[in-house]
């Protein structure tokens, strides 16, 4: 626990409480400010609380701890110096609410919201607890702030450099728990590395910042090695990250695999490899969904010479690198092309007609411009690189995953897809397909909700193609994070057919 405090008994909750039901009798009320027995009401009373939200800790999906101060609290107020209500909410604990209400709820508590809270004591642990059963927001930070929304509400921490004393040839820190921890004076990576474990995270992270100052248990080392412990640390970290990253079924070791930063080179390279470039490089070439900045699109373009059309509602802004990549490379961004607008949501049926159902979609709601209002030449413009298109690609598309299958199977076209975000909020539609009993197989869109990764992943292998026989396959590509891409191949074209062609340098 940590040393910032908290509210232990009634006297130091009570500048929170709006209303008591039912109303505290005036003789039990001296007795709760006091440090005996009874120290809080009975737990039947419900309490009405208000404070300003100071910090958030999620557990899971269905739980909720937050703390709350007082409403005059300001940003930059000294964390160590005022007290916190802990609050407890849970989704199955808002009975009144539906279940994916409640979820939003949880998800809408943000850091210096103005909340009223009613919920009864939980006096079971060393400070008490609200269990929240109902919560308004009475003043939201983002909308008060919604003309800087880079301004967070934080509160300030001390900054403290430990007492420390040299015996000659080691410093004598006095901040650990077990009392001292022997530091040599070269900082050799050697004790670096030991002390690592040891060493406060937040001071790392903060660079000499602790929310427990002088109470911390952990180590503070001089502030002059904090570039050193930096390294040492951020290091640790980026091995531990890759490691629980690691998906099972990867085959890739999670030491061997490139950062985050080459995914685009490498799964246009992978693409490349799949499909073949001839067929890639078809017709209007590829339809990048939500292609962003437009890396995969440069590589495609200018590695391989295969034509593509970026479909966002933003506008694209190359990197100066992948720019200057493609000068070098003797080619402009002549061969790609950008439709600014989102895709349909609902493609209907095509049946017999390639794309028939899709462009009555491009006319109605599907399409709408964020940037500005859509227009018929616009609904006609994609409804025609769909038509002739050689596949659909995305890679992260966040809200547009979905979107990538269905016009690639409206349309009759090859798809390939990194799935990241799962956004369960936006999509309640969204169900695993379920499996049945006496070898019945898979059913897509029976089973529960997809709320993870996992899940989602699963949904999108189980999606039916409604022309054609077999399903979504997936890959594992060589870089750390979600690396995992589905894809679906056409009818006549199986794994490693076009594999053997030289790319062009």
């Amino acid at each position: 626990m940590g040393v910032f405090p908290r509210c232990k008994i009634y006297a130091e909750m009570e500048p929170f409480v709006v209303v008591t039901s039912p109303p505290l009798e005036a003789s039990i009320a001296p007795s709760l400010s006091s440090s005996t027995v009874p120290r809080v009401p009975p737990c039947d009373v419900k309490f009405i609380v208000r404070g300003r939200v100071c910090s958030r800790r999620p557990f899971a999906k269905c739980m909720l701890f937050f703390d709350l101060v007082d409403v005059s609290t300001t940003n930059g107020t000294r964390g160590d110096q005022i007290i916190r209500l802990e609050c407890l909410l849970r989704s199955e604990g808002l009975a009144k609410l539906q279940k994916a209400e409640a979820k939003r709820l949880m998800y809408d508590v943000s850091m210096g919201d103005i909340l009223e809270v009613e919920g009864c004591l939980d006096t079971s642990r060393e400070f008490l607890v609200l269990e929240a059963r109902a919560l308004r927001v009475i003043e939201s930070w983002k909308a008060l702030h919604k003309h800087n929304p880079r301004l967070g509400f934080a509160l300030e921490w001390p900054t403290e450099t430990p007492n420390v004393v040299s015996n000659g040839e080691h410093t004598l820190s006095v901040y650990t728990q077990d009392g001292c921890v022997l530091v040599n004076k070269e900082g050799s990576e050697e004790v670096i590395e030991s002390l690592l474990e040891k060493v406060c995270k937040y001071w790392v992270a903060t660079q000499g910042r602790c929310y427990s100052a002088n109470g911390c248990p952990n180590y503070h080392p001089p502030l002059e090695r904090h570039a050193q412990y930096y390294a040492a640390w951020l290091a640790k970290r980026r091995r531990e990250r890759a490691r629980a990253s690691h998906l099972e079924g990867d085959g890739h070791s999670p030491e061997d695999k490139s950062k985050k930063a080459f995914r685009a080179i490498l799964f246009a390279d992978w693409l490349v490899k799949t499909y073949g470039r001839e067929r890639l490089a078809a017709g209007s070439g590829v339809v990048d969904v939500a292609g962003g900045k437009g890396d995969v699109s440069c590589r495609l373009w200018g590695k391989y010479q295969i034509r593509c059309t970026i479909v966002d509602p933003r506008e694209t802004q190359y990197r100066k690198k992948v720019r200057r990549q493609l000068l070098r490379q003797g080619r402009g961004l002549e061969g790609i092309e950008r439709v600014q607008c989102t895709m349909p949501t609902d493609f209907g049926r095509t049946d017999d007609t390639e794309g028939e159902g899709g462009m009555a979609s491009l006319q109605g709601e599907g399409l709408r411009e964020r940037q500005g209002p859509t227009t018929e030449s616009q609904a006609e413009r994609l409804w025609d690189i769909l038509r002739r298109c050689s596949m659909v690609v995305g890679m992260h598309p966040d809200q547009a995953t979905d979107v990538c299958f269905d016009a690639a199977f409206a349309f009759k076209k090859p798809v390939a897809c990194l799935p990241c975000c799962v956004f369960a909020r936006e999509f309640p539609h969204r169900r695993r397909p379920r499996r049945g009993g006496g070898g019945d197989g898979a059913c897509p869109g029976q089973g529960e909700e997809v709320e993870t990764y996992e899940h989602l992943v699963e949904y999108l292998l189980a999606k039916p193609v409604p022309w054609a026989q077999g399903q979504s396959k997936r890959e594992f590509l060589p870089f750390l994070g979600r690396n995992q891409v589905v894809y679906w191949l056409p009818p006549g074209l199986s794994d490693g057919v076009e594999r053997e062609e030289r790319w062009r340098e």
